[in-house]
C-alpha cells in the first residue's frame, strides 16, 4: 500500500526473540530497507539482495551497546550476542552485493552521549572491508537514495542542493581524513570556513 502512494519503506527490527521472523516478513513484504545488521538470517541474505534492499548496518553504535552491555553481567550475553554478530553479517551482505548506507540509528542522547558516531561508522566500513572510496558513496550518494532523497541530494549534479565539504586531507588515503573538514557548503553557499 505504501508503495502505490510512491512511498519508500523503511523498516526497523525489534529485538524481541521473534526478530528474525521479523526480518524475514520485512524482505517477503517488499519493504526497502531496514536498520542494523543483527538478526539476519543467511538464508534471507540473498533474497535481499535480489530484492535490491538496503541495510543501515549501525556498526558503531552496536559495537558501543556490546560493551555496555557485557560490562552489566552475564544476564545480557543474549544481547550482546546480537551486536557482535553484526560484524560477521556486514560481511555477508556486502558478499552479497546489498547496497548498505552509512548511518547511526542514534537519536539526540546517543549523538550527544557519543559524540562523532558517523565517522566512527566511516571507520567501522573501512574495517570490515569497504574501500575508502565506497565508504564516502555509503555514506553520501546510498545515504540519500536510503533516505528517498536522491532527487537532491548525495551526489554533486545540476539541479540538487550543493551540499558538501571541502576537506583538508585525503580520505581516500585514509577514511579518518574525513574529520579534516575545511570548508562546509550548504544550498551551494558557504557556511563555515
Amino acid at each position: 500500500e505504501a508503495h502505490l502512494h510512491e512511498r519508500f519503506i523503511a523498516v526497523h527490527p525489534s529485538q524481541f526473540k521473534a526478530q528474525y521472523d521479523f526480518l524475514r516478513w520485512t524482505v517477503q513484504a517488499g519493504a526497502d530497507s531496514f536498520e542494523h545488521a543483527y538478526a539476519v538470517p543467511d538464508d534471507v541474505i540473498p533474497e535481499i539482495a535480489a530484492k535490491k534492499m538496503y541495510c543501515v548496518p549501525t556498526l558503531a553504535i552496536l559495537r558501543i551497546l556490546a560493551r555496555e552491555y557485557k560490562a552489566r553481567g552475564s544476564e545480557w550475553d543474549w544481547k550482546v550476542k546480537k551486536y557482535v554478530e553484526s560484524e560477521e553479517i556486514f560481511r555477508k551482505l556486502k558478499k552479497a552485493g546489498v547496497r548498505m548506507a552509512v548511518g547511526t540509528d542514534a537519536v539526540t542522547e546517543n549523538l550527544v552521549e557519543y559524540p562523532g558516531l558517523m565517522f566512527k561508522e566511516t571507520d567501522e566500513f573501512v574495517e570490515l572491508g569497504y574501500t575508502p572510496m565506497e565508504t564516502i558513496v555509503a555514506a553520501t550518494k546510498i545515504g540519500a537514495e536510503v533516505s528517498d532523497a536522491a532527487d537532491r541530494l548525495g551526489t554533486i549534479e545540476v539541479g540538487k542542493l550543493a551540499d558538501l565539504v571541502v576537506l583538508e586531507k585525503d580520505p581516500l588515503a585514509n577514511i579518518a581524513n574525513l574529520r579534516t573538514a575545511q570548508i562546509v557548503v550548504q544550498g551551494g553557499r558557504i557556511v563555515k570556513r
